[in-house]
């Protein structure tokens, strides 16, 4: 990572040298959110990139390999682009991002995996791809109008597909969202339903129906 090129305002390197880096985060709200609820972010930051972080007031200093001590960095520098994005953090978010800078540095590609572009927003909740693959999978949704994607169930095919259509939607870039019943059945084989069309097709569509819920409300959908 070229700290030269950290995207975050609130972020100043302060040091750095073969012991140690040193940086200071200018907002206190901001490191509060950072560092989590009796520091429980950053002692996950430091498990998992190996290294040993003091805090004294906004300064951090952060000791261990040079390669670990700047991946501190960039994940201090992601998730103040997420909180800025969603005003929230989440504990998984930090092994995410971990994991996505590791393999940005494989890929000379220090660019933070998080800006206003990436962002899924709806009335409810804002929304961001935690894999590069979930990235070019919305970028996908978002410039293409028939998009195929393959994957093993929980990695956000419909999630992420549903989350772009109410974009669309709140925006007026589409007039309604049309559900259909999938072609393959996820989960069990239902069989023969009784009833009538709408009967027979929603079962199939509680995977759909449970991610407008989550996004617009229950409230909302019903109207």
């Amino acid at each position: 990572m070229n700290l030269s090129k950290i995207s975050s305002s609130q972020i100043e390197i302060i040091e750095k040298n073969n012991d140690y880096l040193s940086f200071y985060i200018k907002n206190n709200l901001v490191l509060s959110k950072i560092i989590g609820e009796f520091d429980s972010n950053l002692k996950e930051i430091e498990n998992i990139t190996n290294t040993k972080i003091n805090l004294r007031g906004n300064l951090m200093i952060v000791r261990g390999d040079i390669s670990d001590r700047q991946s501190v960095v960039q994940i201090m520098d992601n998730l103040i682009a997420k909180f800025v994005n969603t005003n929230s953090i989440e504990k998984e978010d930090i092994k995410t991002i971990f994991d996505v800078t590791k393999m940005n540095r494989i890929e000379a590609n220090p660019n933070s995996i998080y800006n206003d572009n990436d962002a899924i927003k709806t009335s409810k909740k804002i929304i961001l791809p935690r894999s590069e693959k979930q990235k070019i999978y919305v970028d996908a949704l978002k410039n293409h109008k028939i998009v195929m994607a393959l994957g093993p169930a929980g990695t956000g095919k419909t999630f992420l597909a549903v989350a772009v259509a109410v974009t669309f939607l709140l925006e007026d870039r589409v007039k309604k969202i049309i559900l259909s019943r999938p072609a393959v059945e996820a989960g069990e084989n239902l069989g023969f339903l009784p009833g009538d069309m709408k009967d027979k097709i929603d079962p199939y569509l509680i995977p759909l129906y449970d991610s407008l819920y989550e996004l617009l409300g229950y409230e909302k959908i019903q109207r």
